[in-house]
């Protein structure tokens, strides 16, 4: 069984691309096999679909996304992925369709994070955070607010070996600062002890 990963990824589309996405999406705002049917890629003749699917699509099988319109052709997708982000698909899709795009993803049982983008003429950026650097990443990408909600959910006996994960060179001292910045949100100080700028 994979561990998943979260993905989203935000499109400014055009009439052609929303149309066909359109075309795609069942009742409940779901594509399955998205990039299959999106890309038009054909596997089913191919001995070896699992080396076809990660260098087409970049993780093992393909995604069933979840797909929401907003106005003026911004279309929202989110999915998870087994193991990685589809970074391939991302990028076909994007060059093939001639998209800007945004997305992020996160593998929380293997502890990385990242986003990336890519313009309408296939220029792209991506940046991953992991190891003593995940909480960093969900910090640059989600905000303060979601490091509290991370840290409400580990265990009150369990949060000195956790934070010690991310920041080991912390002294006694400091961790029962860091405790009482995080139950206070005192934002600069957790910012500050977890080295999260």
């Amino acid at each position: 069984m994979p561990n998943w990963c979260n993905n989203n990824i935000e499109i400014e589309s055009d009439k052609e691309f929303t149309k066909l996405l359109k075309s795609v999406v069942d009742e409940d705002s779901n594509v399955e096999n998205f990039f299959l049917k999106t890309l038009h890629i054909d596997n089913s003749g191919d001995d070896d679909w699992y080396n076809a699917n990660i260098r087409q699509i970049g993780c093992k099988w393909d995604v069933i996304s979840n797909v929401f319109f907003e106005e003026n052709d911004k279309i929202l997708l989110s999915f998870d992925s087994p193991w990685s982000p589809p970074i391939a698909g991302i990028k076909s899709l994007a060059i093939k369709y001639k998209l800007s795009l945004k997305f992020d993803y996160e593998e929380c049982g293997c502890e990385y994070i990242g986003r990336g983008s890519i313009d309408k003429l296939g220029y792209d950026s991506e940046e991953t955070w992991e190891g003593r650097q995940y909480l960093k990443g969900h910090y640059i990408i989600n905000g303060i607010g979601h490091i509290y909600d991370i840290l409400d959910c580990v265990e009150p006996d369990d949060l000195y070996d956790f934070v010690k994960k991310y920041a080991d060179d912390l002294s006694f001292d400091d961790f029962t600062k860091l405790q009482h910045a995080i139950h206070n949100e005192q934002d600069s100080i957790v910012i500050e002890l977890l080295k999260l700028n």
